[in-house]
């Protein structure tokens, strides 16, 4: 099953999966990855640091793949309206379900702001999944 999803994304058959190859698989999750997003994701699957991943890495890959998928999900959760942007309010309002503690206005500003690659005062999804990335909530 892995080497099979392996050979789809390695598109040029070299054995490896490179930033390319590794776009086309986040963006058949439904994200638009960011080159700092793609970097990330490279740090946490790519052990021998080529800069590609290979056929041994790519378990790695899919478990950091069904963690983005968990992620995204969660976002979808968290913003309530479903506009693709999750506000200070939404996450405020999700705090105790995903985080067990209830946040308070500043808190969940804080929070957003920490993650606004682009200053909008909202968080997409690209964005949020990249700071749990960041901030090792996951490895």
């Amino acid at each position: 099953m892995a080497a099979e999803v392996f050979r789809k994304y390695d598109k040029n058959g070299d054995g490896t999966i490179d930033r390319s190859e590794i776009t086309a698989a986040l963006r058949d999750l439904g994200l638009n990855p960011t080159s700092g997003f793609i970097e990330t994701v490279l740090k946490s699957c790519d052990e021998d640091r080529g800069q590609t991943i290979s056929e041994d890495e790519f378990k790695h890959f899919l478990d950091v793949l069904e963690q983005i998928k968990g992620l995204q999900q969660m976002f979808n959760e968290i913003d309530a309206d479903g506009d693709g942007k999750m506000t200070v309010k939404e996450l405020q309002d999700k705090s105790m379900k995903y985080y067990k503690e209830n946040f308070s206005q500043e808190k969940a500003e804080s929070m957003v702001n920490f993650a606004d690659a682009d200053s909008d005062g909202t968080l997409t999804a690209d964005e949020f999944i990249a700071v749990m990335f960041k901030e090792k909530v996951f490895s």
